[in-house]
Formats: C-alpha cells, sequence, structure tokens
C-alpha cells in the first residue's frame, strides 16, 4: 500500500503545532489531550523547525528520571 492510499483512507487528523520554547511536560500533555503521536515545531514565522513524538517525550522523562535517581544516590552517599 502506497502512503498516498493509506492517508485516503484514513481520517485526516489536524495539524497540530507548538513552539521551540514549549517544555516537555506541556508537550506531552497536548498529545495526550489531541489523542496524535507528533507535535510540529515551528518559528515565529510559522516555519516548520522539526517535530517531537511521544518517543521523544518519554525518553525526556526517562533522562530526567535518571538524571534524578544519580543525583539521590549522590546525597545518600554523602557525594554531593
Amino acid at each position: 500500500m502506497l502512503v498516498t492510499q493509506m492517508f485516503k483512507q484514513k481520517k485526516a487528523h489536524r495539524i497540530v503545532t507548538i513552539g521551540p520554547e514549549t517544555v516537555v511536560a506541556e508537550a506531552a500533555k497536548i498529545l495526550k489531550e489531541e489523542h496524535i503521536g507528533a507535535l510540529m515545531v515551528t518559528g515565529d514565522d510559522g516555519k516548520l523547525i522539526g517535530m517531537i513524538s511521544i518517543g521523544d517525550v518519554v525518553k525526556s522523562r526517562v533522562d530526567e528520571f535518571e538524571d534524578e535517581e544519580a543525583h539521590m544516590r549522590n546525597f545518600i552517599a554523602g557525594v554531593e
């Protein structure tokens, strides 16, 4: 099946955009509320800068948890 055929069969979704200064938590909230898997990131001029997917959000959150865990381990060990 061609991608164009797939799009014709599926319901068209509204394209949701965010700015580059949007925090990850807000992007995650939008993805959940809109039931979509990705957001387009646009600049002030409306031009596409990039895209953030649900996978990007998950990776970011995992990195945050790993950093917090390392900090806590160091705190408990008296390193920090």
